[in-house]
């Protein structure tokens, strides 16, 4: 184990800077325009190139901390390869590689910091996932948001990130607040303000309507509700209550994100019009069509099939139908495999 704390660490420090450009370089976009936000994407792409070239010359190449790392090397090559089966290959190649360098830099930088310990390692995610995702509902605030209000879902003109991303960008903060509060001791001040920010983001996720990010959250409570024993019977309640109470608050309102959510559920289970699903039916069908499909796909980041069909989206908005449909079943089953969160013997 390393005396010097992972916090002071410049592979650690370099990976929170990049996560914070992602995060300013989605919100550029609305508040900036596109001159800013390509602007920002260059500066974003130097400092991943610069943190590539560093955490290689701290780790080396080798990824021995992590199960399956030459497994995952072969993966990213046959991204790289099946984008060739593409109509536009070398447009699909380059797409690839917004996936693959970041997806190799994050690989190289978790097996470097994990020998400060896995759990060391959780507990420092969390505290750079909490205070860097804490700029989206501080956005919310800064930019005019209304606290009154009941939903925002598409409607935020004049706002620095949309609904879906005010939704999943609250959900980081509310779950990354969960680890943090557990496994290190603040001052009651900070604790205060985690607590604030943890209610401010409650309330912004559930009138976002994001719905991928209120399951994650409700995942997260009901995991531990039901398996973390340590956690006194209180603070079970402390966890609970403001769920309970702001969903209320904001299902009583007129024209609530709630109200939105259960007719649009309803409507989409009725008629079957949701943009995912419609995409992976397509694309389904067009599989049965050829089998040999369901073996190569149809090249990675290739959506000619969607845009002449049907599908509401033109995308496929989901990463694991983005390996499915564009690199087959048998490279879709090695992600599964290769993502399993486990780590070599020491």
């Amino acid at each position: 184990m390393q005396n010097k704390s992972i916090y002071n660490d410049n592979v650690f420090k370099l990976l929170g800077l990049n996560l914070v450009l992602v995060i300013i370089g989605y919100a550029s976009v609305n508040v900036g325009g596109e001159t800013v936000f390509n602007i920002l994407k260059n500066i974003r792409l130097a400092v991943l190139i610069f943190s590539i070239v560093f955490v290689l010359n701290s780790n080396g190449f080798r990824i021995k901390r992590l199960k399956n790392n030459r497994k995952i090397f072969v993966f990213l090559i046959f991204v790289a390869l099946l984008t060739l089966l593409s109509p536009l290959p070398g447009e699909s190649f380059f797409k690839a590689l917004t996936f693959i360098f970041p997806f190799t830099y994050i690989i190289f930088s978790i097996n470097y910091l994990l020998k400060y310990g896995a759990l060391k390692l959780l507990i420092s995610f969390s505290v750079m996932i909490l205070i860097a995702y804490i700029l989206v509902p501080i956005s919310f605030l800064l930019f005019g948001g209304d606290l009154s209000g009941s939903n925002v879902y598409g409607e935020m003109e004049g706002q620095a990130f949309v609904s879906n991303q005010f939704g999943w960008g609250s959900a980081l903060v509310i779950l990354s607040a969960f680890t943090v509060l557990k496994y290190i001791r603040l001052k009651k001040i900070y604790k205060v303000l985690v607590f604030l920010a943890v209610l401010l983001s409650i309330y912004i996720l559930i009138v976002s309507a994001n719905r991928s990010g209120m399951l994650s959250v409700g995942l997260g409570v009901v995991a531990l509700l039901l398996k973390d024993r340590s956690l006194v019977f209180y603070k079970k309640i402390m966890v609970v209550l403001p769920l309970i109470l702001i969903t209320l608050y904001v299902a009583n309102k007129e024209n609530s994100a709630i109200d939105f959510l259960m007719e649009k559920n309803e409507m989409q289970l009725e008629t079957g019009q949701e943009g995912r699903y419609i995409a992976a039916v397509t694309m389904i069908e067009k599989f049965n069509e050829e089998p040999i499909r369901w073996f190569t796909g149809v090249g990675m980041f290739n959506y000619e099939f969607l845009k002449k069909s049907n599908s509401i989206l033109k995308g496929y908005h989901n990463s694991y139908f983005e390996i499915l449909f564009g690199a087959g079943i048998i490279l879709f089953l090695s992600l599964i495999h290769i993502s399993e969160p486990t780590r070599q013997a020491e």
